[in-house]
């Protein structure tokens, strides 16, 4: 991951980084440290604007294939989520694979994240119940 080719394609924005690994139909996007409100925009736009093809000419060779590696990334908010889809989004609209790898290797990342959607989804159908029981008396 970090040989010298790849030290020049460093790139670092609000509270994350990512060094991109660019090969002829394939990038590999190395990220490290979080992907919130404060970087969510950003990433999206660093993503969009270098990696994701503009165009597909006849005979170019343009990516195809878009892995993010989530190693190295340790929390994901909603917006980061978001900007994740609508990358995903993005790519899909110019014939351009995107894959997520290593996310929520570190213990709990993931399972922190389910367990918060969870409670707010419990939290919402809680107050419906409740809203619906005052409706009924």
């Amino acid at each position: 991951m970090k040989s010298t080719m790849m030290k020049n394609n460093m790139t670092s924005g609000p509270g994350l980084h990512f060094i991109l690994d660019e090969k002829s139909e394939e990038t590999i996007v190395y990220c490290s440290g979080q992907i919130t409100t404060r970087s969510a925009q950003w990433f999206e736009q660093e993503i969009r604007s270098r990696v994701i093809p503009v165009s597909r000419g006849k005979g170019a060779t343009v990516t195809s294939r878009i892995m993010l590696d989530f190693a190295e990334v340790f929390h994901i908010d909603s917006a980061g989520m978001a900007s994740l889809f609508a990358l995903w989004r993005a790519g899909q609209q110019k014939c351009c694979d995107i894959e997520i790898h290593n996310f929520g290797v570190r213990p709990g990342a993931l399972t922190q994240w389910v367990r918060r959607i969870a409670g707010r989804i419990q939290s919402a159908l809680w107050a419906r119940r409740m809203t619906e029981s005052l409706k009924a008396q």
